[in-house]
């Protein structure tokens, strides 16, 4: 007796029954996470180059504007799961319009991005840069302790912010001043902590 066994990722959604015309009904498909970047300028911000590391880490490069009224190089580094790495900025010798328009990723994890910087002023040639982020993440980490009646939150990673929501789902705010370590009262109500790259 032959047999076969057939197995199907959950996570695929099943082929879809043709629609009365002999179409395939497309699969709907579900966002797991969204991240929106706002750079310093306030201004507009445009993603033209992704890529995936080994591990699933996301990197996404485009121009962002300054604090000037000009672009910059943005670069942002994303786990799979959705969750800030880091974000590198560059502004060119120049602090003219900057902008990279593509990314690699090594097998040791280092990411590549390059575009044009103009060097002088906006009359002037652009002339193409290209930068190497090393492949060291360093992760956020959040370590807490009760002491007395009260939870200290602490961490290392000092261009992160501390933010908090009264629900896990709900809106994470930055805490004002949060400096580590950071005292909460556990007579206070209560709160949901997580540290978020700026």
């Amino acid at each position: 007796m032959n047999a076969s066994l057939r197995w199907r990722d959950p996570q695929i959604p099943s082929p879809q029954p043709q629609g009365a015309r002999g179409g395939r009904r497309q699969p709907v498909l579900v966002p797991l996470w969204t991240r929106r970047y706002n750079g310093p300028g306030n201004d507009e911000d445009t993603a033209t180059a992704i890529a995936v590391d080994s591990n699933g880490n996301v990197f996404v490069t485009g121009a962002s504007a300054g604090t000037t009224v000009t672009a910059d190089y943005a670069t942002l580094a994303y786990s799979g799961s959705g969750v800030a790495l880091w974000t590198n900025r560059y502004n060119g010798i120049g602090n003219n319009i900057d902008g990279s328009s593509a990314i690699a990723v090594d097998r040791q994890g280092n990411v590549f991005v390059t575009g044009g910087s103009y060097s002088g002023s906006i009359d002037t040639t652009s002339d193409f840069v290209t930068i190497k982020y090393s492949s060291s993440i360093t992760l956020p980490r959040l370590d807490f302790q009760k002491v007395n009646n009260q939870l200290v939150l602490s961490w290392t990673n000092v261009g992160f912010n501390l933010q908090s929501a009264p629900i896990a789902s709900g809106t994470f705010t930055n805490i004002p001043d949060a400096t580590s370590p950071y005292t909460n009262s556990l007579t206070a109500p209560k709160q949901f902590f997580r540290l978020e790259s700026p």
